[in-house]
């Protein structure tokens, strides 16, 4: 309840019999000190608690002929936390039409430039158009 037997010495116990607990929140709680009790609940946490909320999107990596409904569902989140803040971090295009690591290979051909862009801006869209609210976004170009 107290922490540690310094801090019930702290308090002013004089006596520390045998670390029980009890012991130590009876001295502290004569000397003046509350108990800091430990919830059993989770707590909840409100705007006015924690100030200014953010929400943080992290790579997402989007490239041509992949599933996206995971932005939808991050705008879902989105509207039921309702942070003041959204930022992207970086790195939302994938580009393989621009990656050397294939070249060469016969699965490098047929990847277009403007596929990759156009698979991105409907994802942000996408992402974008599910919010039902407006929120401060800030979009980062790239974080490596």
């Amino acid at each position: 309840m107290y922490g540690s037997a310094h801090f019930a010495v702290k308090a002013g116990a004089t006596e520390l019999p045998a670390t029980t607990l009890q012991d130590r929140a009876r001295q502290a709680t004569l000397r003046g000190m509350k108990p800091r009790v430990k919830k059993e609940a989770p707590r909840i946490h409100t705007r006015e608690r924690l100030g200014q909320m953010h929400m943080v999107i992290p790579d997402t990596q989007v490239k041509p002929h992949v599933n996206t409904d995971h932005f939808e569902w991050a705008a879902n989140f989105a509207n039921e936390k309702k942070p003041d803040v959204i930022v992207h971090i970086g790195d939302h295009w994938d580009m393989p039409s621009l990656s050397s690591y294939d070249k060469g290979k016969l699965s490098f051909e047929g990847r277009r430039y403007v596929d990759d862009i156009k698979a991105g801006r409907v994802a942000m869209e996408r992402f974008i158009n599910h919010l039902t609210y407006k929120p401060r976004l800030v979009f980062c170009l790239g974080n490596h």
